[in-house]
């Protein structure tokens, strides 16, 4: 038997998720009574209907995945077991028969209800065949659904703000005079690029051409064709480029087998977010009875109460 005094709590945990394992293709619907202690410490416990109360605020896919780590359900228990040594030390100092303090608990207690309200919305959602409309998606524009092209480049910046525009023009466009007249464009880079990056990655980039690379070096790595091929002299909002291509791949277009479960779901989320957005936003939209003169005064509310002005010698 393995001892567990003084043995970390994720170390225990751990041992124990092993053991869990071993036992749960035969005791797969077993599930521990709720008031089972899971630990305790300075004088409180935490129960297993505690955990569950403590998850209530995701929705039920998401709890499998925060408590599928023996890190996380450690860090979850100690929270919860701090949070309970410390409503003792405020109940042992009569905290909670202070009215405003009552009155937060009953505000934590519609916190609680408002969430579950909002997820049980999102549960009950009928979004009709989400699939269908998912696959007339897909056949009204398959090219939007295919692995993107990937152009790979290798490319020697000259900083264009160090050294002055037309001294770095000159110094860029003899670089590429010398990559063309094949010169080793590896040791170019490494010797000449301003790029930072450089020495990790000998100016080497993969989606060359994508969205997320400065427009001007986009556009003139898209139009590179054969491996090796230089573009012409190129500048950016950080300088000059001479780019060299390295590899490139073409589009790939997929069929609707290969994107129906991912195209699906992520449908069906953007749709459930978009209802559940305009279910709260018609709640928000409902008229406001204010009274003005309260909304005025929490601008004073919460300031420090004046100080009593100091008595003048011979006053009483």
């Amino acid at each position: 038997m393995i001892p567990t005094r003084n043995f970390p709590l994720a170390r225990r945990i751990a041992v124990a998720a092993g053991v869990f394992a071993i036992t749960t293709a035969v005791h797969a619907d077993e599930r521990l009574a709720g008031d089972t202690v899971v630990a305790s410490r300075g004088g409180v416990s935490v129960t297993l209907a505690d955990v569950d109360a403590s998850l209530l605020r995701l929705p039920p896919g998401q709890r499998a995945d925060l408590m599928n780590s023996p890190v996380r359900i450690e860090e979850k228990i100690s929270e919860l077991l701090l949070t309970r040594q410390l409503a003792a030390e405020a109940a042992r100092a009569g905290l909670d028969k202070d009215p405003l303090v009552q009155h937060a608990i009953e505000l934590s207690k519609e916190s609680v209800l408002g969430t579950q309200a909002m997820l049980d919305y999102r549960a009950k959602l009928d979004l009709g065949d989400v699939a269908i409309l998912a696959k007339e998606m897909f056949d009204a524009n398959p090219a939007a659904y295919a692995i993107p092209e990937d152009v790979v480049v290798q490319h020697l910046l000259v900083d264009s703000q160090k050294r002055g525009d037309s001294e770095a023009r000159a110094l860029a466009t003899s670089l590429l005079e010398r990559a063309k007249k094949g010169e080793d464009f590896e040791a170019l880079v490494l010797e000449y690029s301003d790029d930072p990056g450089k020495a990790s990655n000998k100016g080497v980039y993969s989606g060359a051409s994508s969205a997320r690379m400065d427009p001007d070096f986009a556009a003139a790595s898209g139009k590179l064709r054969e491996t090796g091929e230089f573009a012409p002299l190129t500048k950016s909002q950080f300088g000059y480029h001479v780019i060299r291509l390295v590899e490139r791949h073409e589009p790939k277009p997929r069929s609707w087998d290969e994107v129906s479960a991912g195209v699906t779901e992520d449908l069906r989320k953007r749709l459930t977010d978009a209802r559940v957005k305009d279910y709260v936003d018609n709640l928000r939209g409902k008229d406001i009875d204010a009274n003005p003169d309260a909304v005025a005064s929490l601008r004073t509310r919460y300031l420090p109460a004046p100080e009593a002005p100091s008595k003048k010698a011979g006053e009483r």
